[in-house]
């Protein structure tokens, strides 16, 4: 049934819906947690949608969306800032929404919008100057960098306290008198894996816009 023809009332809109459908998170997303997050009875949310499989695809639509625009945003940038640009935007949009890959992955419609994101970001780069299939794999590997870092900071924050984890980390090191160590793993609190990801996200990119020339 077509959202646009189903009765709406006035306490909840969709909009709403993706916001606290967002909250949760995908992986933990239920018609119930919906319904509890948002202080309504599940029959309004009804109203707007089949199921908490509506609601899933309702929220990546959005979620791909916003990825889309970068296409019209980065013109007048350069493949490196492109890069790099893409690499962040893909990390904001696993992080707002954790187990998205794994839904995207698994809905045929969803990997169809996927494929065309990617289509417009190879285009970019061909504009640039890239060969097709040299522009289509740097696209995808800073696409699988992104997925593979967020998939594991995903599993660390799932199966322990990662600050305490990082902190541990500063003592161990004090403790064996690693005073490189110290000074690298920075201030109690700080969370290095960000550093880790955006060095690793530059280095990609820097690597992935070198000439030949410059390879060789």
């Amino acid at each position: 049934m077509d959202a646009k023809n189903r009765g709406r009332p006035a306490k909840v809109n969709l909009s709403q819906i993706i916001q606290a459908a967002l909250t949760i998170g995908l992986r933990d997303l239920s018609m119930t947690r919906l319904a509890a997050e948002m202080g309504v009875a599940m029959s309004t949310l009804y109203h707007h949608v089949c199921g908490i499989e509506e609601v899933k695809a309702v929220v990546a639509d959005q979620l791909i969306s916003d990825v889309d625009v970068l296409a019209h945003e980065s013109v007048g940038m350069n493949a490196h800032a492109f890069l790099l640009a893409a690499g962040y935007r893909l990390r904001q949009l696993f992080a707002a929404a954790p187990g998205f890959a794994e839904i995207a992955r698994s809905t045929p419609r969803l990997q169809g919008q996927i494929l065309k994101v990617h289509e417009k970001a190879t285009q970019r780069l061909v504009d640039m100057g890239y060969e097709e299939r040299r522009a289509l794999l740097a696209v995808r590997v800073i696409a699988d960098y992104v997925e593979a870092s967020t998939a594991r900071d995903e599993r660390w924050s799932s199966n322990c306290d990662v600050g305490a984890v990082l902190d541990q980390n500063r003592e161990d090191a004090a403790n064996s008198g690693c005073a490189v160590l110290i000074r690298a793993f920075g201030e109690p609190g700080d969370n290095y894996l960000d550093g880790q990801f955006e060095l690793g996200l530059n280095a990609l990119a820097a690597g992935l816009t070198q000439t030949d020339s410059q390879q060789t």
